[in-house]
């Protein structure tokens, strides 16, 4: 407990980390008023894909910084999803490999200071469990958690968001969330009619998918056709795509 409540004040107003904030609770309904507690429609994780490519955001808002996707093929036909986030020099790597099967965690590592506050965590995937070890405030400390085919860690969100191929009013709740932290959400996705997004690197083509649980809805623009992230609103955050190269 003691180590989230220190998470909290050194994460905020980090823009991926509160990327589930305060979205568990009740279960998300469906577009027709009642409650899902299943998969529906044809939004499913497992069939998420990438082509190769590097996307270059801006990230604006009360953390002001920059984040890099790196997608590259690997063997068997798996791809390597890397993710470089600088917030205000906040440093935050991750590794994500995407395979027939659907997404699988690698592992990740943060290195983060704020006033007062320095914090490093490094995680991995060791058999059906993520293995979680931090340092928080020269404290060492540390957290196992399950990990199973449902399991999205909060970093995986987006790119495996990004690889899916979706259609207006498909839904999906998922019930294994978890923060990276070790904290389990129930999270819904409910895709939009498609609409144009315009940033610095173009204007897209994209469905907008609303993220909702029992915090406030956040919106994900992607380009279901190139498989890219366009835009992220969340709040006073806003993650926009500023130069894509293939």
């Amino acid at each position: 407990m003691l180590r989230r409540a220190r998470l909290a004040t050194v994460f905020v107003p980090a823009a991926l980390a509160l990327l589930l904030a305060g979205c568990g609770g009740s279960t998300p309904k469906s577009p027709k008023g009642g409650t899902s507690n299943n998969l529906t429609n044809s939004f499913s994780f497992a069939t998420a894909t990438l082509p190769a490519y590097t996307a270059s955001y801006a990230i604006t808002g009360p953390a002001k910084g920059s984040m890099t996707w790196t997608i590259a093929p690997q063997g068997q036909g798996e791809l390597l999803v890397t993710i470089h986030q600088d917030l205000q020099g906040n440093i935050e790597n991750d590794r994500i490999v995407l395979t027939r099967k659907g997404l699988r965690f690698v592992s990740a590592q943060e290195d983060v200071t704020a006033p007062g506050h320095h914090l490093t965590i490094s995680a991995h995937v060791q058999g059906k469990k993520i293995v979680e070890t931090a340092n928080v405030d020269g404290k060492a400390e540390a957290v196992n958690y399950p990990f199973g085919k449902q399991t999205l860690v909060n970093v995986a969100m987006l790119p495996t968001l990004a690889g899916l191929t979706m259609n207006p009013g498909d839904l999906q709740v998922v019930q294994d969330v978890i923060l990276k932290h070790g904290v389990a959400v129930p999270i819904g996705f409910t895709a939009n009619d498609r609409t144009k997004v315009t940033t610095p690197a173009g204007t897209f083509s994209v469905v907008p998918v609303t993220l909702s649980g029992s915090g406030p809805n956040q919106q994900v623009f992607i380009d279901t056709q190139r498989h890219v992230l366009v835009k992220y609103l969340n709040g006073q955050t806003t993650i926009s795509l500023i130069q894509l190269s293939r």
